[in-house]
């Protein structure tokens, strides 16, 4: 059975923000940072699958307009400012199934 290696997993972390970050596909990436696209996978498997991050770009608050608006990469939200906790619990949860 693996043990976790806390130092290699935060270098994973890095890693794998450098490559969002980069806007390269992962085998470009790869290949500019010499690192092995199975191993990749790996992490970024292994990492998604523990990691509760939403990948939120932005999210304001616009109390002129009575709205909360969420910004991600592939869509965005408005609700109204006052929308209850059991909604927005619902929507983070959907959300975090994409």
């Amino acid at each position: 059975m693996s043990k976790k290696d806390p130092v290699k997993e935060q270098s994973w972390i890095k890693k794998l923000e450098n490559f969002k970050a980069s806007g390269l596909t992962a085998v470009q990436w790869c290949e500019q940072n010499q690192e092995n696209i199975h191993t990749f996978k790996y992490w970024k498997l292994r990492l998604s699958s523990t990691s509760k991050s939403l990948d939120f770009e932005e999210i304001e608050s616009d109390s002129k307009q009575n709205e909360i608006k969420i910004i991600r990469k592939d869509f965005s939200i408005q609700l109204p400012i006052d929308a209850d906790e059991r909604t927005l619990k619902t929507l983070l949860q959907a959300i975090q199934r994409c």
